[in-house]
């Protein structure tokens, strides 16, 4: 299946519906130099567990998976997902905004 993968730039992937999160943070961390354990995937604006297959996450043919990167304490769930969805509010007006 085709996926975009929103991170410094978009990128168009051809991946299986077998394909783990994990091994989508590496060819990411190949393409953007962003190192694995610094990234997170979302889906929808939620972010996706390393261990998760795409075909069974949720992640359909064409969806975009946008990385963000991880914030100090390295927390990404509860009162620090706020923080992290305004960061990544802050980088998409960046693009939208010259």
């Amino acid at each position: 299946m085709q996926l975009f993968v929103l991170a410094q730039a978009l990128h168009t992937l051809e991946v299986t519906g077998q394909k783990t999160v994990a091994q989508i943070k590496a060819h990411v961390a190949s393409l953007e130099g962003i190192a694995p354990e610094d990234q997170v995937l979302l889906l929808g604006g939620s972010p996706l567990e390393d261990k998760a297959i795409l075909g069974q996450c949720g992640v359909e043919p064409l969806a975009t998976l946008e990385v963000a990167a991880r914030i100090l304490g390295d927390k990404v769930l509860g009162e620090n997902l706020e923080i992290l969805h305004f960061n990544l509010f802050i980088f998409h007006m960046r693009k939208l905004i010259p």
